[in-house]
């Protein structure tokens, strides 16, 4: 085989289809632990600025070395303006060196998330939400005069 053929059929493929980009990052749970403000959703992937509170206007998330997390997301089910955020306890696992797995109970009930980290730094994080699913549905109290 000549060195023309040989880099038509192997590397020319290669260069196109063998190189792909690192879409995980692995977790550090240093880097990890701390607050993080929501900043933007962009291709299906959500990302978050390290600050040193959540804020009060702002969806937000905060990690603490213990498992435990407050997820701050909207009060209500509403997303109509104003929207009014609240905390909300619960906790969180690493389950590979890429992926954790959120609980949390919010107004509506338990939920369970699983987050990809696509990349993690000192000051910020992109994350891709792989699944979301109700656990417990919260019940709500009916009029007690109907």
């Amino acid at each position: 085989m000549t060195t023309m053929k040989f880099i038509k059929l192997f590397l020319i493929p290669f260069l196109f289809f063998g190189f792909k980009p690192n879409e995980t990052a692995v977790i550090n749970n240093n880097e990890l632990i701390g607050t993080w403000v929501y900043s933007t959703y962009k291709d299906d992937l959500l990302y978050y600025k390290k600050k040193n509170n959540l804020k009060k206007d702002n969806a937000g998330i905060e990690f603490f070395k213990s498992g435990k997390l407050i997820k701050r997301q909207n009060e209500s089910g509403c997303g109509t303006p104003p929207i009014t955020y609240k905390n909300f306890n619960g906790s969180w696992e690493k389950k590979t060196d890429s992926t954790i797995s959120l609980t949390y109970q919010n107004w509506g009930g338990m939920y369970q998330e699983e987050w990809q980290i696509s990349s993690l730094t000192k000051d910020k994080m992109v994350v891709k939400r792989t699944s979301f699913q109700m656990l417990e549905k919260k019940s709500v109290e009916r009029d007690r005069f109907r």
